[in-house]
């Protein structure tokens, strides 16, 4: 198979012919998306996805996606959601693995997905913390409680 990335002239590419271009990334250990991917209904276009870089789950600061989210223990993950499937083990995750083959299989039982997005919370020790707002999601989220009268602002410092 040709490598047709070697015959592109990148440097001089225009944003039109880029967007002509379709690009896959092969399955397997270096692919970015990992081995396993969890697709789930949203209009954004995210999912679960596992990573080559097990090494960012050692990160106090893991916002590092570009907009989807790794999970730590995919096959895990993988085994929950299809363990309701009729004639399906939890061997037949590492065998459709080992194939390094792309395979969508179909979960028998839907389960929401529910992402939160916190930069305030309770620690263990009862303490409020309060985290960086690194999407910009509080100005808006404060403005709609004003607008609301729901809750007494606090005065920025």
């Amino acid at each position: 198979r040709q490598n047709i990335a070697q015959s592109v002239d990148w440097k001089n590419m225009t944003w039109r012919q880029m967007n002509k271009i379709r690009m896959v990334q092969t399955p397997g250990d270096h692919n970015a998306l990992g081995r396993i991917r969890v697709l789930m209904q949203n209009d954004f276009n995210i999912y679960l996805h596992d990573t080559p870089q097990k090494e960012l789950f050692g990160k106090v600061d893991r916002t590092l996606s570009s907009g989807c989210i790794r999970m730590e223990d995919p096959e895990r993950v993988a085994r929950f959601i299809l363990k309701h499937n009729k004639d399906w083990s939890p061997r037949d995750v590492n065998k459709i693995i080992q194939t390094d083959k792309t395979t969508e299989i179909e979960a028998a039982q839907k389960l929401p997905v529910y992402i939160v997005y916190q930069t305030v919370w309770q620690n263990d020790k009862g303490h409020i913390v309060y985290g960086p707002d690194v999407y910009k999601r509080d100005k808006k989220l404060i403005q709609a409680l004003k607008e609301q009268g729901a809750l007494p602002q606090p005065t920025e410092s």
